[in-house]
């Protein structure tokens, strides 16, 4: 074989193999970068469920509160306003099917809002 055309080949083979070692290098990192994305949209949905379990407990926490003074006392300590919503206001219910349970009647709807309160930041100096 002659100098030239085994120089060249010599060169190709070189080129390929620095070039598998970047596109290794590279798929290495992007594989970490998308384990650290997948935590993060894991840690980001577990908040969204947990506000959504808040929303839900405040609002169970509010019908309760119109025929429940102390749970009503707890909720204004605590910067919230609870008042009745009128029975146009309520969302509207889904369609009952066969297998859906009924929800108790007697139970008024209720939200329950925060409220700016002028104690906050002196108490949390306080502590």
């Amino acid at each position: 074989m002659k100098v030239v055309p085994f120089s060249l080949t010599l060169i190709i083979a070189i080129a390929s193999l620095v070039l598998s070692g970047l596109l290794y290098s590279t798929g290495n990192a992007t594989r970490e970068l998308q384990e650290k994305l997948a935590t993060q949209n894991r840690t980001i949905q577990q908040g969204a469920s947990s506000g959504q379990i808040h929303q839900q407990l405040l609002s169970d926490l509010a019908r309760l509160s119109l025929q429940h003074a102390k749970i009503k006392e707890l909720l204004e300590k605590n910067g919230y306003h609870v008042e009745r919503r009128s029975a146009q206001a309520a969302p509207p219910q889904p369609e009952a099917s066969p297998e859906a349970t009924p929800a108790p009647a007697a139970t008024p709807e209720a939200t329950a809002t925060p409220r700016p309160s002028r104690n906050q930041n002196s108490s949390r100096r306080s502590r």
